[in-house]
């Protein structure tokens, strides 16, 4: 029966020039390559060598076939080395997209601490819209798209996992008129703008609904920016409210430049992470969620 190993013993065989010196080569039997040669010659129905005192010479439809599975063995060997060199970067290297992008400040921890972890990880992050992540992740441009669970759980190409409940709280600068108003309405929040890095998930349309009512009165009421310093600068320097974790809003940082508005109208919002569902997950990717299981965003 003609295998891919036999292949190789015989192209073994010629480049040895006899038996004796092929089996020293490949380190199996001069009768295992005896066998090869004639299992093989019978399955071609043709003579591959011609056996004289001094080795093996090809006869010519011999040598045709010899000269392509040469070209076969090397390719296959080439195949493997550039599968294990490719595995190899796939370990090491993660991609990840946060969608929002204001969320991307959650995941500091989880970087910090994977890259303490696993020195030689190539890790990249970066903050994107929910539906850019998602083609992201579809054409296998990043490894992981961190988002709202109830957005990646319903896709087929996915397999989601929810990473924990997180709370949003709305934020303002320091002197802000709200802030004189106990426990504001959505009616209260009107008069105001809202500034965001993300419409295009079903927690942010579910504010902007509580608060301006119909889709059509979002224009000119609230403006997408998906780098949240730019968000802060533009809270920072007008009446417009924004969105901020209440992770980060415990933080010195946010502290010192702004203040919380005490609405009691948003939802928690359930974390999520997703990986193609079609691919096993490389140890990177297993790393990374071993990471999380201690340093999830919600519990920070």
């Amino acid at each position: 029966m003609f295998t891919s190993t036999k292949l190789r013993q015989i192209v073994g065989i010629d480049k040895a020039g006899s038996l004796s010196a092929a089996a020293k080569t490949l380190n199996v039997s001069q009768s295992t390559l005896t066998k090869a040669v004639a299992d093989v010659e019978v399955d071609l129905g043709m003579a591959i060598f011609i056996r004289t005192s001094r080795g093996v010479t090809a006869t010519a439809a011999g040598r045709e076939f010899l000269n392509r599975a040469e070209r076969i063995v090397s390719d296959f060997d080439m195949l493997v080395e550039d599968t294990k060199l490719g595995r190899s970067l796939v370990d090491r290297s993660l991609r990840i997209a946060v969608a929002p992008a204001f969320q991307e400040g959650l995941y500091n921890q989880i970087a910090a601490q994977l890259i303490a972890k696993h020195a030689s990880l190539q890790l990249s992050l970066e903050g994107t819209t929910l539906e850019r992540g998602k083609r992201l992740l579809r054409r296998g441009d990043v490894d992981l798209l961190f988002a709202p669970f109830d957005e990646l759980e319903h896709d087929a190409a996915f397999a989601a996992e929810s990473i924990g409940m997180l709370k949003l709280r709305l934020f303002s600068r320091k002197e802000h008129p709200l802030l004189a108003v106990p426990s504001p309405s959505p009616e209260d929040m009107r008069d105001y703008q809202l500034v965001t890095s993300g419409v295009d998930n079903r927690y942010a349309r579910d504010m902007f609904e509580k608060i301006y009512g119909e889709q059509d009165a979002l224009v000119g009421q609230v403006h997408t920016i998906e780098n949240f310093a730019v968000v802060a600068e533009v809270v920072a320097s007008s009446d417009v409210v924004g969105l901020v974790s209440e992770t980060y809003a415990r933080s010195r940082t946010f502290k010192k430049r702004f203040a919380l508005i005490d609405v009691d109208f948003l939802d928690p919002i359930e974390l999520g992470a997703a990986r193609l569902a079609r691919w096993m997950p490389s140890r990177a990717m297993r790393a990374c969620f071993e990471v999380m299981r201690t340093h999830s965003p919600a519990r920070l």
